[in-house]
């Protein structure tokens, strides 16, 4: 298969799509395997891309295509991301706390 041009605009709406699929998830604390799989922009197909933490990069299992995303446009990995959202609770219970504290 001859490799098809990936613009940065199908690359993002990848990486949103499932930044914010996996967020909700983890707010629900109800999540899958399949959640941490990103469809590829390349040949279009519904999570085919995985990310391989031996190469720290993502990479479409589809064999026909093989297409891996650029690391300067690539979404965080799953660990990475699990933690920025851990991180983001914490901030946002401790702004709570500090807000109820400021208020007494």
């Amino acid at each position: 298969m001859d490799k098809k041009r990936v613009t940065y605009q199908e690359i993002k709406k990848v990486s949103e799509e499932y930044i914010k699929r996996v967020f909700k998830k983890f707010l629900s604390k109800q999540s899958s395997v399949s959640d941490f799989f990103i469809d590829c922009p390349c040949c279009k197909k519904f999570r085919s891309m995985e990310y391989n933490q031996f190469r720290d990069s993502w990479e479409c299992l589809m064999r026909d295509c093989g297409y891996t995303l650029p690391k300067e446009l690539a979404p965080p990995s799953p660990k990475e991301l699990k933690r920025l959202f851990t991180d983001i609770l914490n901030l946002t219970r401790i702004k709570k706390l500090l807000s109820a504290y400021k208020n007494n």
